[in-house]
């Protein structure tokens, strides 16, 4: 998959920025308030797809309002095994190019 470098998401639109300083717990960091999604680009390309779906969906939940600050931890949860699941299944089914 060619990562773009910007995406639509609740009509706003984000800008996707590939970073080599990110810190080792995060692989990518999504920032709503400042419409940008940072993916560590020193990741494998696998990783870095899988990575950003998983910031897609942060930025997804931000714009439903699905989550509030105290359930920062269920978001988190729901990502990963969402984004994995998600990426697994493109993956496998050829819809990454």
């Amino acid at each position: 998959m060619k990562i773009p470098e910007k995406i639509k998401i609740g009509g706003h639109i984000y800008k996707v920025i590939f970073k080599d300083d990110m810190d080792d717990e995060n692989m990518g960091v999504c920032r709503p308030s400042k419409l940008k999604i940072f993916v560590d680009k020193n990741l494998p390309q696998s990783k870095q797809e899988e990575t950003f779906i998983h910031e897609v969906l942060h930025a997804i939940f931000h714009q439903l309002g699905s989550f509030t600050v105290r359930e920062q931890d269920e978001e988190e949860k729901m990502a990963q095994s969402v984004g994995h699941s998600l990426y697994q299944f493109l993956s496998e089914n050829k819809f990454l190019k």
